[in-house]
């Protein structure tokens, strides 16, 4: 996951800008990285449970919105912008307008978040009839059984 590098840089920049943790707010355009933040880790494959732990663990008070793709500055070079293009827009230099504003106006997603994301934990389940107690006092370990 991408955000676990800028949520490293984020938690060795704030202590230099002075800027207090639970005033930072955080955009991300993945309802999937939005769904695995929001749920325990273990739910999770080993990879990405082991990110969403580090990213958990370092941001415990920063507060997370769903950025819409056309708000998104990032999105502009996805697009195939070339430089002249990005030298002219202000959405890449300064964001979306909206964000100037004070929080009660930027936008309220209502983001439906992914159910289940593709990255989810498998879980193994082995069913076995035995008949008697003679069958299983075969073996030395369930394991085995």
């Amino acid at each position: 996951m991408w955000c676990a590098v800028i949520v490293s840089l984020i938690k060795k920049v704030l202590p230099i800008l002075c800027i207090p943790r639970d005033s930072v707010h955080l955009w991300t355009d993945s309802r999937l990285v939005l769904t695995c933040l929001q749920d325990i880790p273990t739910r999770w494959n080993t990879y990405v449970a082991n990110r969403v732990s580090e990213i958990q663990d370092i941001i415990s008070n920063f507060l997370w919105h769903h950025v819409a793709s056309e708000d998104n500055p990032a999105d502009i070079l996805s697009k195939g912008a070339g430089p002249e293009e990005l030298w002219h827009s202000s959405q890449w230099w300064n964001g979306p307008t909206w964000l100037e504003q004070g929080e009660e106006l930027w936008p309220h997603s209502n983001t439906v978040l992914e159910e289940t994301p593709l990255e989810q934990r498998k879980h193994n389940v082995c069913m076995a009839n035995i008949n008697g107690f003679e069958e299983i006092s075969r073996f030395t370990s369930l394991k085995r059984l």
